[in-house]
């Protein structure tokens, strides 16, 4: 998983800069940090999880042989379905 950090750099209100793998990504006041972290962390995890899915995909692709296509779209749903908060559509 990418690291964030994220440091204080002054200012009147209170002034955070957010990183992601060391580069500057995003600037928020204080009364802003944990919401931007929190949706930074939700969509890094979520990009994760589709990278590693589209890799299986490929994967499979590439070696040929008996594929369970439906396994793999239910998978897909299921990692929509949690991004979003809400029930997969296909149900196994």
């Amino acid at each position: 998983m990418k690291q964030i950090t994220w440091k204080w750099v002054g200012g009147r209100e209170g002034h955070y800069e957010i990183y992601v793998d060391g580069q500057l990504v995003q600037t928020c006041d204080e009364g802003e940090i944990n919401k931007k972290l929190t949706r930074l962390r939700d969509k890094l995890m979520l990009k994760e999880e589709l990278n590693a899915w589209i890799e299986k995909v490929v994967s499979a692709k590439e070696n040929g042989g008996m594929v369970d296509t439906y396994a793999m779209i239910a998978k897909v749903d299921k990692i929509i379905a949690n991004a979003f908060d809400h029930e997969p559509v296909i149900s196994e």
